[in-house]
């Protein structure tokens, strides 16, 4: 519990400072580093409207912020893709569909009162995901130094969603899984969430520059 209460301040705070740092360059940031920014953003504001429903508010359940998560984490993150491969924009209706489908699929699941997190559209979602992280990782790799600094933020936006989806088949087993290994595996989680942003924030110091 401690380890996981730690790692989840920690995550959020280096999510703070990554926000901050690219909201206050965002105008000297190219269209694809700006919808990074926009990410960061979107996974900030996720974060307080959690926090706010559970220490506010009182809610018990916020499983119907799930559906939304997962389809503007998948959306903007598209946007990403899509402006580094220069994709022309009338192919961003193919992920456009798809957002659509794995935020349909949340929302019947929640009003049925089915656990939301069961669904497809984490695991497609975070496959398409891994997919084009991984393909301009490779690329911008084989670039000059620029690329080498735009493949710091794919290299780890590749791993975190690459891990993630060994972490959520591993939660798919809650019920058999004691307290503490449930704990330890959210921590491991939130670790990884660390890593990202500060990744996130390392590549827009250098970008700043």
């Amino acid at each position: 519990m401690i380890f996981y209460t730690i790692s989840l301040i920690f995550a959020n705070l280096i999510l703070i400072l990554a926000f901050i740092l690219g909201y206050r360059n965002r105008n000297v940031f190219e269209i694809e580093k700006r919808w990074f920014v926009v990410y960061i953003g979107f996974i900030l504001g996720i974060e307080i409207i959690i926090k706010s429903c559970i220490y506010i508010f009182n809610y018990s359940d916020i499983s119907f912020l799930y559906p939304i998560y997962i389809f503007g984490e998948f959306l903007i993150l598209m946007k990403v893709f899509y402006s580094s491969l220069k994709i022309k924009q009338k192919w961003f209706l193919i992920p456009l569909f798809i957002a659509i489908i794995i935020l349909s699929e949340g929302i019947y699941l929640w009003l049925n009162e089915q656990d939301v997190s069961m669904g497809y559209g984490k695991t497609i979602s975070h496959l398409c995901i891994v997919f084009f992280a991984g393909f301009i990782m490779i690329r911008s790799l084989r670039k000059s130094d620029n690329g080498a600094k735009l493949a710091i933020i794919y290299t780890s936006l590749f791993l975190y969603y690459s891990i993630s989806l060994i972490f959520f088949s591993l939660l798919h087993q809650l019920d058999t899984l004691s307290k503490f290994n449930a704990y330890i595996i959210w921590g491991m989680n939130n670790i990884l969430s660390a890593f990202l942003y500060g990744a996130s924030l390392y590549t827009f110091l250098i970008w700043k520059k």
